[in-house]
Order: C-alpha cells, then sequence, then structure tokens
C-alpha cells in the first residue's frame, strides 16, 4: 500500500540522499525499513486493528532515530505524517488522539532541540511545511474514517430496511390470506343468512301446503267438494309461498345496496301492494340512524312477516 511504500522510500532518501553514511547508519536504515514492514503486515490484520498503538509507537520510535542518526533534515516529519493518517483513520477514540496528538508535539520538541544542538541549525520553513503535511494527512484519515463510518451506517440502514421490507412482505402475503379467510367465511355466514331466511318466511308455508295436500288427497273420494276446498287453499298457500320467494330475494338485492331498513320496507310494502292491492302506509317515529346495522335486517324481516 501507499503507506509502506512511503516508509520504504524515505528511508531510502534518507540513506542515499544526505551524503556519506556510516555502517551504523546503514545497519539503521536496514533494520527500519523490516521494522516498517513488520509493523505494516500486522497493521492491516485484524491484531493491527485492535493494538493499532502499539504499532504507531513502534513507527514513531524508528522515525526518531532517523533523527538522531540522520541530523539536520526535517523528512522524519513526513512519516510522522504518514501515522497521522493511520491514527486518524483508526481510532474510535478522541482520547486517544489526544494523547498521540500531545506526545508529537513533545517529541517534535525534542528533535527541533536535537538538531539544533548537533548541527547549530534550524530549517524553520522545512519544519513548517512539513508539519503542513501532518495536518493534511490528518485531516484527510478523519474524513475517511468518517466516509467508511457513513457506510458502514448506510449497509446497516439497508440491512435494517430489507428487513423491514421482508417483514412487510410476510405480513401482506398473511393479511392477504386471513382477508380470504374473512371472505370465505363471510361467504359462509351469508349463505347461511339465506338459508335461514328461506327457512323462516317459506319453510313453514311449505310445510303446510304439503299437510293440505295429503289431506285433500285423502278426501278425494269420500267429500270431493271439501277436498276442492283444500285444493283452493293449497293453491293459496303455493301463491303465497311465491310471492315469500319474491319478496326475500327482492329484500337481499336492496339489501346488497347501501341503503336503510327503512328503504327496503317502503319498497316492501309497495311491491306487496301490487301484488294484492292492499293499501299500506308507514310511519316512522324517533331517529332511525340510532338503530344498529345489525337490526336492521331483522326489523325488516318483522315487518315482513307481519304484513305476510
Amino acid at each position: 500500500s501507499i503507506r509502506l511504500v512511503m516508509f520504504v522510500l524515505i528511508s531510502y532518501i534518507y540513506y542515499f540522499n544526505l551524503g556519506s553514511h556510516t555502517t551504523i547508519q546503514f545497519i539503521f536504515v536496514m533494520v527500519a525499513s523490516i521494522g516498517f514492514c513488520i509493523n505494516h503486515i500486522m497493521l492491516i490484520t485484524s491484531f493491527g486493528k485492535n493494538y493499532f498503538p502499539i504499532l504507531i509507537v513502534m513507527d514513531s520510535i524508528l522515525t526518531i532515530g532517523f533523527v538522531f542518526l540522520f541530523p539536520g533534515s526535517t523528512l522524519y516529519l513526513i512519516l510522522f505524517g504518514v501515522n497521522a493518517v493511520t491514527i486518524f483513520l483508526f481510532s474510535e477514540s478522541q482520547k486517544v488522539i489526544t494523547r498521540f496528538s500531545v506526545g508529537f508535539f513533545l517529541v517534535w520538541g525534542v528533535c527541533i532541540y536535537y538538531t539544533y544542538y548537533a548541527t547549530g541549525v534550524i530549517d524553520v520553513m522545512s519544519n513548517i511545511v512539513n508539519f503542513t503535511f501532518i495536518l493534511f494527512s490528518a485531516v484527510v484519515g478523519r474524513l475517511i474514517h468518517k466516509l467508511e463510518l457513513a457506510q458502514v451506517e448506510n449497509e446497516k440502514q439497508y440491512e435494517e430496511l430489507q428487513k423491514t421490507h421482508d417483514a412487510l412482505k410476510d405480513a401482506h402475503q398473511q393479511l392477504h390470506l386471513f382477508s380470504q379467510q374473512v371472505e370465505e367465511l363471510t361467504l359462509i355466514r351469508e349463505r347461511n343468512r339465506i338459508s335461514g331466511e328461506i327457512h323462516d318466511t317459506v319453510g313453514h308455508k311449505m310445510t303446510a301446503l304439503l299437510v293440505q295436500l295429503q289431506v285433500a288427497k285423502e278426501l278425494l273420494d269420500i267429500q270431493p267438494e271439501k277436498s276442492k276446498q283444500k285444493v283452493l287453499l293449497c293453491e293459496e298457500l303455493a301463491r303465497n309461498a311465491l310471492q315469500e320467494i319474491r319478496l326475500s330475494v327482492r329484500t337481499f338485492k336492496d339489501t346488497d345496496k347501501p341503503q336503510s331498513f327503512i328503504t327496503v320496507t317502503r319498497k316492501i310494502l309497495e311491491d306487496y301492494q301490487k301484488m294484492t292491492g292492499l293499501k299500506s302506509s308507514f310511519q316512522l317515529h324517533g331517529d332511525a340512524s340510532r338503530i344498529p346495522i345489525s337490526m336492521q335486517l331483522d326489523i325488516t324481516r318483522v315487518i315482513q312477516e307481519s304484513i305476510t
């Protein structure tokens, strides 16, 4: 990665571009390069992410070595800048960042003092330029850190949104199944209601019709005139049963519409008047809207049975 390349490159520049060098300097550059490589490899592993402050301290110690073995150069600040990127990128604790920042300024002060002690010169402009690089590295590292956190948060929210979507999808399927069950139960209930209505309004008349037909059959040879009367009565019963069926069908159709039981009752009376010629009047007292819907059909049936 770029981080490792920077460490090795600065080590190379220290050794080959800073004049003559001794054996100790050569050995230190080799050791520092190897140390930087080992620390970097450990840093990109799970161990490095958990214990990166230790690895940063080790890199800083190697960096300080360049100050004491190669006094007069401020390239070591670039190495601190690379470490600054790592600290601000990996650190989740503001306390850790503060401690490293204070530690850097203390070490930097010691390095400046030693450089002046060894060379008698302080390159102020070079220190300022390289320190600016450290500030830039810290800002970039923190921005990348926040960007990664935002990406992780977005992925987390996406996963939660996906789970919510799946849950809503399951709930929709369950609601669809429940709606089907309710529809089936409603259909069964409606069938039972219609069966009950037909039984209550027509069943007893059909029973009476069957009894009168049996009586007429028995009287046919014994009392023909009375048998004829029974047949006429059966005809009347059949006619009334047919009227009841028509009235029931008419009531079912009307109750499917958004009409009150008052409208349905008036229609029943009008139809009944047309079929029988009997005049009827309808009077209402009180507020009909206060009657529960569940009771309106029962009231309609009572009125229907009464006029029948």
